[in-house]
């Protein structure tokens, strides 16, 4: 429903401490009246421990704590468990063994470029033979328009597509740690990346710090 900011306080003086955090309002049932994430444990600098339901943050020198209650913790989990789906019921890749789903009628390749056969798209194999000649005839004679690999898109305008971050103003930079992948992964990740720069698509960015 949209998004407001407020202060929260945790703890009791005279370690209590107050911050301001931005809340994403919306309109569901659930037993908890607030979720506080990520943004609330960097803004506010303190450790939790779902074990002993607790929270540590540090205030003026010292560690705050705020303990949970136990009973209450459990009613809110069987409410929740309750009233709500479960994730895993609206994932039916189950059906398929190769984890996605089919399609809902067999297709057939179709030539686009006649230099290139290795440049085909997919059509419907219920069309009627006039209709299906129709549609191979319109793919074949645009053959052009297609974009086959980045270097048959140069030049996007940004009014078209453009990739925006939603950074908040003000916020401070962080720089995220780097992940690790198999080598496996990482080929195919230099791959697309060479992809990309060969293409102009993206550019290395260098910052003094």
């Amino acid at each position: 429903m949209g998004i407001v900011e407020l202060p929260i306080t945790v703890g009791v003086k005279p370690s209590e401490k107050t911050v301001m955090l931005d809340f994403v309002v919306v309109e569901e049932k659930s037993p908890y009246e607030i979720i506080l994430g990520q943004p609330f444990m960097r803004i506010s600098q303190c450790v939790t421990s779902t074990h002993y339901l607790a929270l540590k943050y540090k205030v003026n020198g010292v560690v705050g704590v705020v303990k949970g209650d136990q009973k209450m913790a459990r009613s809110c989990y069987a409410t929740t468990a309750k009233e709500t789906l479960q994730v895993t019921t609206l994932d039916n890749r189950g059906d398929s063994k190769k984890g996605r789903h089919e399609p809902i009628e067999k297709l057939e390749e179709v030539l686009v470029s006649k230099n290139n056969p290795s440049r085909v798209v997919k059509i419907r194999s219920g069309l009627g033979e006039a209709i299906k000649g129709e549609l191979v005839k319109c793919l074949q004679s645009h053959a052009d328009i297609f974009a086959w690999s980045h270097e048959d898109m140069p030049g996007i305008d940004r009014g078209v597509a453009c990739h925006k971050l939603a950074i908040k103003k003000g916020a401070r930079l962080v720089r995220q740690k780097r992940r690790c992948f198999n080598q496996e992964r990482y080929e195919a990740i230099n791959a697309e990346v060479e992809k990309l720069l060969n293409a102009r698509f993206i550019r290395e960015a260098k910052y003094p710090e």
